[in-house]
């Protein structure tokens, strides 16, 4: 398979963060982390060394991974794309949508939150993506808070109806929401991309870190290797 998706089983870390997280920056033993992103690679099948993570920081910064990045160093961005077969790209959440996107000439990991959909990140991918001569790309989302469980305020829902009608939403209990697993299709489709959203809640599935449910938690992963097919 060329997607993947871990959830919080499985892992060497404790409690709060039990037990596969793979986040240095949320408080876990540096020792649990590296021992689980071992564990990653060995998943997914790639060398240690060709498997790519981010610091995400909510924008839409998107950075190239190629034969001359080091792995030791995790570039500042929330979007990784390479061109080099075998690599893997990593994008961490706790209930933000990880998006992955591949085509048989380059591959994408994107972050996509609220903050990283209402900066355009998916479309800036995309163009880079075709940029670099990408043809039949494909996307998956992977496990998300959905649409029913992402309360925000109505300043922040009004927000995101501006800049995408679908991507405004309301709680089971009529408060306001915000859709980023549908609004998300929607670009792609616009872009006339194939891609559908596994189904899975972080909120509601306890198997998942969710930040939104727990506060103090780990994150787990999305990976796309390029040139899986």
């Amino acid at each position: 398979m060329k997607f993947y998706y871990t959830d919080r089983n499985g892992g060497a870390s404790a409690a709060p963060f039990a037990t596969f997280n793979l986040s240095t920056n949320v408080g876990d033993d540096p020792v649990a982390v590296a021992k689980n992103r071992a564990a990653l690679a060995a998943k997914v099948e790639v060398a240690p060394e060709k498997l790519f993570f981010m610091e995400q920081v909510h924008g839409n910064e998107i950075a190239i991974i190629d034969k001359e990045s080091d792995p030791s160093i995790s570039p500042t961005a929330d979007a990784l794309i390479t061109r080099e077969l075998n690599y893997g790209l990593a994008v961490m959440f706790a209930d933000c949508a990880p998006l992955l996107l591949s085509s048989k000439q380059v591959s994408a990991a994107v972050h996509v939150g609220r903050k990283g959909l209402l900066a355009d990140i998916v479309d800036k991918v995309l163009v880079q993506m075709r940029d670099m001569g990408a043809i039949g790309i494909s996307a998956q989302i992977g496990p998300t808070i959905c649409g029913k469980c992402y309360e925000v305020s109505e300043e922040m829902r009004d927000e995101a109806e501006e800049f995408m009608p679908i991507a405004a939403s309301q709680t089971r209990r009529s408060a306001p929401s915000i859709d980023i697993p549908k609004a998300i299709i929607s670009i792609l489709s616009t872009a006339q991309i194939p891609g559908k959203w596994n189904g899975v809640c972080t909120h509601e599935d306890q198997s998942f870190f969710s930040y939104r449910r727990d506060k103090l938690t780990g994150r787990q992963a999305g990976v796309v290797v390029h040139g899986r097919r």
